[in-house]
């Protein structure tokens, strides 16, 4: 094996599947029946105690509506649609003085996250 080549760092891709899971408002039990295996194994997926098949991690792609790449990194990319949703809930106990300082405050950090991300 060539010393250059490592293999994954199976306790943070653990860490990223834990992170999307609860993202998406999932239960390990939840997961576990979306990827036809038990909660006990999502467990143990997410804390590195075991290693996973390609095919669980390709069936935790599926659930978790991401790709391997985002797993492995942790950078889950966020459509309009569930930026919105999520922007909406947040906002809900806001009076309308609050929602507009808040877009404002959102409009003068678009440029700094348009350059830096």
């Amino acid at each position: 094996m060539r010393e250059d080549i490592h293999g994954p760092n199976m306790l943070m891709l653990g860490n990223n599947i834990r992170k999307r899971r609860v993202n998406l408002e999932l239960t390990q039990q939840e997961l576990a029946e979306m990827v036809n295996c038990s909660a006990n194994h999502i467990g143990k997926i997410e804390r590195a105690e075991t290693q996973l098949s390609v095919e669980i991690l390709y069936r935790l792609c599926m659930a978790l509506n991401c790709t391997a790449d985002q797993l492995f990194s942790g950078q889950f990319y966020i459509d309009t649609d569930s930026m919105s949703s999520d922007i909406h809930h947040i906002t809900l106990a806001l009076t309308g003085k609050q929602r507009a300082a808040l877009l404002d405050m959102i409009k003068s950090l678009v440029p700094f996250v348009r350059d830096n991300f």
